[in-house]
């Protein structure tokens, strides 16, 4: 049947309307939507509500279907709103099999980047199937904090399900460094007896990596120093006992005034090298490291000197020399062994004079041994007192009595009425001196 003329025109247009216009008026409507103020305090609140930290946007745009574009994206801390993350773009790709995340140049405040650290956590201890995995694609990441800052380039990453939890793997480059090999991190939250446990896991390649990227886990620059960097590689699993792991490596450039001075009643300050052949952990306790120690020249405070000789019996009934506080070094070298026997020195500070561990020269006169390594093993209680001082506050060193101290008040350092002072008065009496 042949439709008349009137009758074809009005098919027309109602087809237009139906399959042209209404559809293009309806995506004008949802673009116009999306860009209204109110959609980038609505993404705002959705990003917040994932991620458990305040969030701002400066825009949102959808480029295309399943792209999410942020522009101006900052993470802020929970408690204070100090920032934390930076980023000016970052695109999230709804893959169906996984999320991509691809960012632009991304700033991170070292103090604050714990809640970073918490972030990941949280998304670990979730169920495996409960979110699809995660890709991040970011070409520089810098690491800032109040002394210095890092670029890490090539940074990629991924959170996925795994058996019977989640992993997360990250591998980045140093910033001007020529690099084969990618440094790579490793963290897993699993159900292993039906207990959880985490895993974490680092391998820096062929470049050492700096102590400051430690600080969402430890002080490191608070214990090792700002310019220190670790080369090598560790593993730590935490279980309802504690922390249990290995370590083996190289911390150069570390500060032992930060490791000594900042920690302990003592002056030592000098840049070392520390060659870690074997660490090993039990419930968070230090069950056996194995290693070198090479230092010099510096400074080191004769209270410090005097406690060695005492505690530790690196020295034999000397001759007399040492006045002032402070005392230049020349060099502070010497493998160790520590185990619950005891520690164990060998010195390597003078290569004449065999056992030196710490060596210097007196007023301008020959270099001489400050301290000599002994024959025997001495008692982890020993390495204790030299660093802390005598005190009328003494109990025995054993696990039964560090069981209960971490659970009660701790006392300050008080000095005995007939101890002698941690920077003795007296001129202090070295081995090999006349």
């Amino acid at each position: 049947m042949r439709l008349h003329e009137l009758s074809r025109r009005q098919l027309y247009r109602a087809a237009f309307v139906v399959f042209c216009l209404v559809p293009t008026v309806l995506v004008l409507a949802w673009g116009i939507g999306r860009r209204l103020p109110g959609t980038v305090t609505a993404e705002q609140q959705t990003l917040a509500t994932l991620l458990g930290m305040p969030v701002t946007l400066v825009d949102v745009s959808y480029p295309r279907p399943g792209a999410t574009l942020y522009h101006g994206l900052e993470l802020h801390d929970v408690e204070t709103g100090a920032l934390v993350l930076r980023c000016p773009t970052l695109e999230v790709i709804d893959t169906g099999a996984q999320h991509v995340v691809r960012t632009g140049p991304i700033e991170i405040d070292a103090a604050h980047a714990s809640q970073l650290w918490q972030l990941l956590e949280r998304r670990l201890r979730q169920p495996p199937a409960s979110a699809p995995a995660v890709r991040l694609l970011a070409g520089h990441v810098t690491w800032r904090n109040a002394q210095t800052e890092q670029t890490f380039t090539d940074v990629s990453g991924l959170l996925h399900p795994a058996a019977n939890g989640n992993e997360a793997e990250l591998s980045f480059r140093l910033a001007g460094e020529q690099m084969p090999e990618p440094i790579a991190l490793h963290v897993a939250r699993r159900l292993s007896g039906g207990r959880p446990t985490s895993r974490f896991s680092l391998r820096t390649g062929s470049t050492p990596l700096p102590a400051t990227v430690f600080a969402p886990l430890i002080d490191a620059s608070g214990w090792l120093g700002t310019r220190c960097r670790f080369h090598g590689w560790l593993w730590l699993d935490e279980a309802a006992d504690g922390w249990h792991g290995e370590l083996s490596g190289r911390l150069s450039q570390l500060d032992l005034d930060a490791l000594v001075s900042q920690h302990f009643p003592h002056s030592l300050s000098a840049s070392a090298d520390v060659v870690i052949e074997r660490a090993r952990w039990e419930n968070s306790r230090l069950i056996e490291a194995v290693g070198t120690v090479q230092a010099g020249p510096g400074v080191v405070s004769r209270g410090l000197v005097h406690a060695g000789i005492a505690a530790l019996h690196l020295g034999h009934e000397p001759a007399p020399v040492i006045s002032g506080k402070m005392l230049p070094f020349e060099r502070l070298a010497f493998d160790f062994a520590v185990d619950a026997s005891g520690v164990k020195l060998v010195g390597r500070a003078a290569g004449d004079s065999p056992g030196g561990v710490l060596t210097g020269r007196l007023e301008q006169g020959p270099l001489v041994n400050l301290w000599q390594a002994p024959k025997e093993t001495q008692s982890i209680a020993a390495l204790l007192q030299t660093l802390v001082p005598v005190s009328q506050l003494q109990v025995s060193a054993t696990r039964e009595t560090d069981l209960l101290l971490r659970h009660l008040p701790a006392p300050q350092l008080v000095a005995p009425p007939n101890a002698k002072a941690t920077e003795p008065s007296a001129h202090l009496r070295l081995n090999g001196v006349k």
